[in-house]
């Protein structure tokens, strides 16, 4: 007879098992998604100082050249009270994280954020400029644009996404506090860990009937699961390959606007949504990922339920058998509709500023002396005769197009300024490819760091060909006026 084995033992095995296995599928699930979460809030904080950062800039060199007299403050009023309403707006758009500006007021960092009543801008605190708080506006003020998890104005731990404006020299600063995006996280791991202990209890009463409380600690657990990821905010998808069921999210279809019962979770729901101009795209950047291995993050637009297209940035990964053959691929969606606005913004924007710039024959740079790049505005190479991709644009390739008997005349200027012995603001010649000689107008302002080494170095550059052109014909004139009226005076 072969001996029976104890169910007792067995089934509290089995029972025990399921609880520290649902416990590390939880706890693992949670910790994935918290990265992404983690991940995506950064690069999200840090896209939207960059953005508003470069709206500023373009405003305020606007303003320098057409608003100086508008307002009672000048340019830099102007541009700040535009700032305010930005600021205010978006305090709307995002009353999870907090926008603030900062400046230096001697070696001291000088914290602004929009009054809770609406009221403007309003002053929060002055701190030393030492790095230790204020972190991510200590960055910012030094020429810095990026994102991290640091050491806000009040002592606290936050999540900052920070980027400069050189020409009002102040710094923007998205940030919210780790807390907020941790405690979804920490209420999702104690529901893990209630779902373990209720997969334990369940199992003690359910010794006569496995089945069904086995059913019914997997419903329970599905249920945990889909709470975890309404928590987070991004859409999560799983799509399986080989079966062709692709699990769509609560959320997934909450940011198009349905609900979970509208749409069934099928490959063909995903595809159908998408906007036409963007599906075939779509199947490429998959299909490169699952034959080839090619990172998957694309931005694409998706139909909403009032019939709109939101913009969403999707990004996931396959997951492979032993073999190499992708089997499932899981990621999820962004709803980054409200920053595509702000490019789209921005993008006209500055298409206004170039054709300014082009209407009055004057183009911006910025010279990064640190990293020794030289950025130039369409106009200035118009006004060079060149194309972008035919110049290398860096301070040495510039010096070559100056006419050769200026060029130690604004190595001079140029040194002067940078050694802050004097402001940039000089008159030369420059030699085009076809050998046409111009004449334009430089000025330009140098930043320096801490050290009171120079940085950065900003300026305008104006074709005044014409000018000078007009100026030798009036010259001209004149002397041949004076030449007549003595001749007539000596003929008298």
């Amino acid at each position: 007879m072969t001996k029976s084995v104890p169910l007792r033992p067995v089934f509290w095995t089995l029972v025990i098992g399921m609880a520290i296995v649902a416990i590390i599928v939880m706890l693992t699930s949670l910790n994935l998604i918290y990265r992404a979460a983690y991940s995506a809030q950064l690069s999200d904080l840090e896209e939207s100082a960059k953005m508003l950062a470069n709206v500023a800039e373009a405003v305020a060199q606007f303003d320098q050249l057409n608003s100086g007299h508008d307002h009672p403050e000048g340019a830099r009023g102007a541009t700040m009270s535009q700032i305010s309403e930005a600021v205010a707006f978006q305090s709307q758009r995002r009353p999870t994280s907090e926008l603030t500006i900062a400046y230096l007021e001697g070696d001291f960092i000088k914290v602004m954020r929009q009054s809770p009543t609406g009221s403007g801008i309003e002053n929060l605190t002055r701190l030393p400029n030492d790095g230790v708080l204020a972190q991510p506006q200590y960055h910012a003020l030094k020429g810095e644009t990026g994102n991290g998890e640091m050491i806000d104005y009040q002592g606290s731990r936050v999540l900052a996404g920070y980027a400069f404006v050189p020409t009002l020299k102040i710094g923007l600063v998205y940030k919210i506090d780790l807390t907020e995006v941790q405690a979804p996280f920490y209420r999702a791991a104690g529901w893990a860990s209630l779902i373990g202990i209720g997969v334990l209890l369940l199992g003690a009463l359910g010794f006569s009937a496995t089945i069904r409380p086995l059913a019914r600690r997997t419903q329970e657990t599905e249920r945990r699961y889909a709470l975890v990821l309404d928590a987070v905010q991004d859409g999560v998808w799983d799509w399986n390959i080989l079966t062709g069921e692709d699990y769509l999210s609560p959320k997934w279809k909450e940011i198009l606007g349905y609900t979970d019962d509208e749409l069934t979770n099928v490959e063909s729901t995903f595809f159908s949504l998408i906007h036409p101009d963007d599906t075939e795209h779509t199947s490429e950047e998959i299909r490169l990922h699952l034959e080839e291995q090619k990172h998957f993050s694309l931005e694409k637009r998706m139909r909403h339920k009032d019939g709109t297209y939101r913009w969403v940035l999707s990004r996931g990964e396959a997951i492979r058998d032993d073999a190499g053959t992708p089997v499932r691929m899981v990621g999820s969606i962004t709803d980054i509709t409200d920053r595509k606005l702000i490019e789209n913004a921005l993008q006209k924007s500055q298409a206004s500023l170039s054709e300014a710039q082009k209407i009055a024959h004057i183009g911006n740079w910025e010279w990064d002396i640190v990293k020794g790049k030289l950025h130039w505005s369409d106009e200035i190479y118009r006004i060079f005769g060149l194309l972008p991709q035919q110049f290398n644009a860096t301070y040495e390739e510039f010096l070559k197009t100056v006419h050769p008997e200026d060029r130690y005349l604004l190595e001079e200027a140029v040194n002067k300024a940078l050694a802050g012995k004097g402001t940039y603001n000089i008159t030369h010649r420059i030699v085009l490819p076809t050998q046409e000689i111009r004449q334009v107008q430089e000025q330009a302002k140098v930043s320096f760091n801490d050290e009171g080494n120079p940085i950065r170095m900003v300026g305008t550059v104006q074709d005044i060909t014409f000018l000078k052109v007009a100026e030798q014909k009036i010259t001209n004139s004149l002397a041949e006026k004076d030449v007549l009226l003595k001749e007539i005076h000596h003929r008298v």
